[in-house]
């Protein structure tokens, strides 16, 4: 069997932009989940969901 090595982590999700975020936000339970801001849909009112909080053109900058 071959070795695996992990170099790194990241994350970014509705909960948070970095691993640490992340894990701060799921040991508090926070879920993440609301109203869009960015994605634009006829069902943005209408249903709640998990969104990351930046726009495409803010994660292309990254």
């Amino acid at each position: 069997m071959d070795k695996v090595v992990v170099t790194g982590m990241g994350i970014i999700s509705a909960i948070g932009d970095t691993v640490a975020q992340n894990r701060q936000s799921l040991k508090k339970g926070i879920s993440g989940i609301g109203h869009a801001k960015h994605f634009v849909s006829r069902y943005t009112n209408l249903l709640p969901f998990a969104e990351i909080d930046y726009s495409t053109s803010d994660l292309k900058k990254n």
